[in-house]
C-alpha cells in the first residue's frame, strides 16, 4: 500500500498562513493525504482557507480553542491507521515521513517515530542551519516505567511525529485531563511512552523556524510560571502527578500501590541528576533541588514547547 493510503498528515495551525502553502505543496506532491486544523483569527483564517483549497481538507475551529481540544476533535476525522502530526512552523520532509511510517509498520511495539529536528534561520535567499533542536535517542525499554524514567531523564517533546492512531488518541485524551500547556505536553509524552516505544531515526525529519509561540511566556516556560505564581504551578503539578499515576494504575502498568507509585513519580521528577522536570513532587524537597530542577527544565523546554495553538 502507498503511504497516502496508510497515513494522514494532520496539520494544526493558527495565524501562520505564510507557512502553510509551501508545506501543503510539498505534501501533495508526495501524495500524502492532508487535514488542516485551523483556529486562526478571521483574516488569517481566510488566507489559510485559500491556501488549503484543493490541497487539503480544512477543519475550522474557534480562535480561543485549546490545542489539545482541537487535536481531539480533528483526530476523529482521521480514517487511516497512522497519522503524521505536522507543525505549522516546521518544514517536514515527506521522505522522512515515509521512513518513519515504514519503521513503525515493521515494529509493532513502537507507537511513534521521528528523526532529528534541525533549526534554521532565513536571511533573504540564504538559509542558515544553526542548531539541533530535538535529538534524544530512541526510548526502547520493555518496561513502561523505565520508558517514563528515560523520557524524563532527558526530556524532549516528540509531539510532531508519525504515530499509530490508537495510542495517539489515548495520549491526547490523557493530556486533556489536566490544565496548563507545559503540563499537558509532558502528560501527552508520558502517556505515549507508557503505551509503547518511541523511535528516533537517523535522518532529518523537519527543519524548524525561529518563530515563537502565541502563548504567554509564563504559560509555556516552567521557570517563568514558577516565578509568576508558585502556588498555581504547584497545584498544576499535583494535578498532573495524580492524573499520571491514575493512568498508570488503570492500565495495570505496575504492581505498585498508589502511594508507592506516587513516590516513584515524585522521585523521577525530583532528582536533579536524572530529570528535566521541575522538582515539585510531594514531600520535603530542598529549595536548592527545586531551583536546580527548574533551571534544568528551563534549558530543556524553553526553546521547544513553542507550539502553534
Amino acid at each position: 500500500m502507498q503511504a497516502g493510503e496508510l497515513l494522514t498528515a494532520l496539520l494544526p495551525t493558527r495565524n501562520r498562513p505564510h507557512n502553510i502553502s509551501g508545506q501543503l505543496n510539498l505534501f501533495t506532491k508526495s501524495s500524502l493525504r492532508v487535514v488542516v486544523a485551523d483556529s486562526s483569527d478571521p483574516q488569517k483564517a481566510a488566507e489559510i482557507k485559500a491556501a488549503s483549497s484543493g490541497l487539503a481538507q480544512l477543519l475550522s475551529y474557534a480562535p480561543d480553542m485549546k490545542f489539545f481540544d482541537k487535536l481531539a476533535d480533528a483526530i476523529e476525522q482521521i480514517e487511516t491507521p497512522f497519522v503524521l502530526l505536522a507543525s505549522d512552523r516546521k518544514i517536514t520532509f515527506p521522505h522522512a515521513v515515509t521512513a518513519a511510517l515504514a519503521f513503525i509498520r515493521e515494529h509493532e511495539d513502537y507507537v511513534s517515530a521521528q528523526g532529528w529536528v534541525i533549526g534554521f534561520n532565513k536571511y533573504d535567499d540564504d538559509i542558515d542551519i544553526n542548531r539541533i533542536v530535538f535529538f534524544t535517542p530512541t526510548i526502547d525499554s520493555e518496561e513502561p516505567l523505565w520508558r517514563h524514567y528515560h523520557l524524563m531523564r532527558r526530556y524532549q517533546s516528540r509531539q510532531f511525529s508519525v504515530f499509530r492512531v490508537g495510542p495517539l488518541k489515548t495520549a491526547i485524551a490523557q493530556a486533556r485531563t489536566i490544565e496548563g500547556p507545559v503540563f499537558q505536553e509532558v502528560m501527552f509524552m508520558n502517556a505515549l511512552v507508557l503505551q509503547g516505544k518511541v523511535a528516533r531515526l537517523p535522518n532529518i525529519f523537519t527543519l524548524q523556524t525561529p518563530e515563537q509561540s502565541f502563548n504567554r511566556l509564563r504559560d509555556i516556560d516552567p521557570f517563568y510560571w514558577f516565578l509568576h505564581d508558585l502556588h498555581s504551578f504547584h497545584r498544576h503539578y499535583i494535578s498532573y502527578q495524580d492524573s499520571l499515576a491514575r493512568f498508570i494504575s488503570e492500565r495495570n502498568l505496575t504492581r505498585l500501590a498508589r502511594r508507592d507509585l506516587l513516590q516513584v513519580i515524585g522521585a523521577v521528577h525530583a532528582d536533579p541528576e536524572t530529570s528535566s522536570m521541575p522538582s515539585m513532587g510531594r514531600g520535603a524537597i530542598s529549595g536548592g533541588a527545586m531551583f536546580s530542577m527548574l533551571s534544568r527544565w528551563k534549558r530543556s523546554l524553553s526553546h521547544q514547547a513553542r507550539w502553534s495553538v
